[in-house]
């Protein structure tokens, strides 16, 4: 049996991880995410303290909100065949944002076809 080789974990992806899948709610005040049991895991996993995984969490879901925003404006240009070379390199920028099956912002963003 072969096993796929695991990705070394790091704080930024738990952040992440706790940001996008536990509790998504967007208005969560971080007093509210300091009670996770997953903030609280990696807080102890990371040696860091949980008000500043609470406050990450916070951040990384603002700042996501403000992405999909973007993405999506940036969705409207390109649908309306006005969107410039600068708007086109900030939508590659922001590719590992974008939804795997969202094939039209993946395909402006050059995202190559992934095969099944």
């Amino acid at each position: 049996m072969k096993f796929k080789r695991m990705k070394r974990a790091s704080y930024r992806h738990a952040v992440e991880w706790i940001a996008l899948n536990d509790s998504p709610a967007d208005n969560d005040p971080v007093d509210q995410l300091r009670g996770l049991v997953t903030v609280c895991l990696v807080a102890d996993l990371f040696g860091v303290d949980q008000d500043k995984v609470a406050a990450d969490v916070f951040t990384f879901r603002e700042k996501y909100a403000s992405i999909r925003q973007r993405l999506e404006y940036l969705r409207g240009k390109l649908q309306a065949e006005c969107i410039s070379y600068d708007e086109l390199h900030e939508l590659q920028s922001l590719a590992e944002y974008i939804e795997p099956g969202d094939v039209e912002l993946l395909e402006a963003a050059g995202v190559p076809e992934s095969k099944p």
